[in-house]
């Protein structure tokens, strides 16, 4: 016998986790739609410029997805579907930073984790909308 504890040999199970991804719009707009994945963080900084997230059709992680978001001279639009629950803590200096989604119109699926938004505008905006997964985006 080695002395070994058996369980030191198993491997820890796998968490499904994947790395975090990030946007980023330096004079210019920066457009994330359609089927992708966010990851379980997404970061997000914009410098006058311009980004949409569009997450209707995106691959939220089961385990729960945060968009940190720093927006400064420049403006950042997060789109929901009906059924995504969104808290939003982001702060706004000279600027704004509004979760305008309103409560889920459909109710969420059974277990379906939030969408956490956090981050900073600095003179800038970052606005939080809720739409149809079919409803064509905003320009």
């Amino acid at each position: 016998m080695s002395g070994s504890d058996p369980d030191d040999r198993v491997p820890p199970p796998a968490t499904g986790a994947v790395a975090p991804t990030s946007s980023f719009s330096l004079w210019r707009a920066t457009i994330r739609r359609g089927q992708w994945a966010p990851g379980p963080e997404h970061s997000v900084l914009v410098f006058m410029g311009g980004a949409e997230l569009d997450l209707r059709h995106a691959r939220l992680d089961p385990h729960g997805t945060t968009l940190r978001v720093v927006a400064v001279m420049g403006g950042v639009v997060i789109i929901v579907g009906p059924d995504v629950e969104v808290r939003c803590d982001g702060r706004g200096v000279m600027g704004g930073f509004g979760d305008l989604s309103g409560p889920p119109t459909t109710p969420p699926p059974v277990g379906a984790p939030p969408l956490h938004v956090t981050g900073l505008a600095l003179w800038g905006g970052v606005e939080i909308r809720r739409q149809d997964r079919d409803a064509i985006p905003p320009v």
